[in-house]
């Protein structure tokens, strides 16, 4: 879906750059993917509402010691009407599917947010922060960060000094891709392990001056729409990962991953926390990428950003 059609469908979202290094200082670099995403609807059939009754009972004891600025009242009134939230977004695959519920229960619900458009900076890192702690219900920690990319629809980047900026668009000539690895997951594990590796000083110096420096050079290059910049700087990525980070990588995508760093004509990176669901992909040429791919028996979804 595209952007233009419909203000009421909520977008999931890409993590392009920064999965893992934004908590250790890198930028990051986020997108409204539209090929997933959901919207409110009304059934009779109340089993479509999953689990948001429960939602709505754990947003009201924590009303009671935070304030979310959520009309839980007139939730409970349209929950109890057959409102429930109409959703294409896998589960467990690294593209926000709860948070994708919860900035659109913000932007029905919410009484104190502003124009989406007008939010400034601070406004965004309160939001954001509203959004971690409903979130938290399901996955007990949240930045916030994935329902904030569904809430405003646009990219968003985590600067250095930990601002967060709205951009309108980002026009690129580098093509995106995801290879679907049918492997739901979930992030804790692999965010656990990727902290312990963090308390050896050694992994924790390449992390600190080898990966933070690619993905900060990589975003940079994606902003200024430099291809050539941005392949060598995800494939910088891409072999640390490789090498530094198996554990996130699926087993039977490992040859694959390695076929790309030899190559020039696509490179690999983790999705999101890693370890299945999707595996983001880049190349110059998408034709030749597909081919190349299709070869080895994986069948790729183009991205339009």
């Amino acid at each position: 879906m595209n952007q233009a059609d419909s203000a009421s469908f909520y977008p999931s979202k890409l993590l392009l750059f920064g999965e893992h290094t934004v908590i250790q200082g890198s930028q990051a670099l986020a997108v409204p993917l539209w090929q997933f995403g959901g919207s409110w609807k009304y059934s009779d059939d109340k089993t479509k509402q999953y689990d948001l009754p429960k939602f709505l009972n754990y947003l009201e004891n924590a009303a009671k010691t935070a304030d979310f600025g959520l009309d839980t009242e007139g939730v409970a009134r349209e929950l109890s009407r057959g409102l429930y939230f109409d959703s294409n977004v896998p589960r467990g695959y690294g593209t926000g599917s709860s948070g994708v519920l919860v900035a659109a229960l913000y932007t029905v619900f919410g009484m104190h947010r502003k124009m989406r458009s007008r939010l400034e900076s601070d406004d965004l890192v309160r939001v954001k922060n509203i959004f971690g702690a409903m979130e938290s219900y399901f996955h007990g920690a949240s930045s916030g960060f994935d329902p904030l990319i569904s809430y405003v629809k646009k990219p968003i980047i985590i600067r250095k000094d930990r601002s967060i900026g709205i951009l309108d668009t980002l026009k690129n000539d580098i093509q995106l891709f995801l290879l679907d690895t049918h492997i739901p997951r979930k992030a804790e594990p692999l965010i656990s392990i990727f902290i312990e590796k963090m308390k050896t000083p050694q992994y924790k110096d390449l992390v600190i001056n080898d990966l933070v420096p690619n993905v900060d050079d990589a975003i940079a290059a994606y902003l200024q729409n430099q291809p050539d910049f941005i392949f060598e700087a995800v494939h910088k990525i891409s072999l640390f990962q490789h090498r530094f980070f198996p554990e996130a990588l699926p087993l039977p995508f490992k040859n694959i991953w390695l076929e790309g760093l030899a190559g020039d004509d696509f490179k690999l990176k983790l999705c999101g926390a890693g370890g299945g669901g999707f595996i983001l992909g880049f190349t110059k040429n998408l034709t030749i990428a597909n081919q190349i791919l299709a070869k080895s028996g994986f069948n790729i979804i183009p991205l339009s950003i």
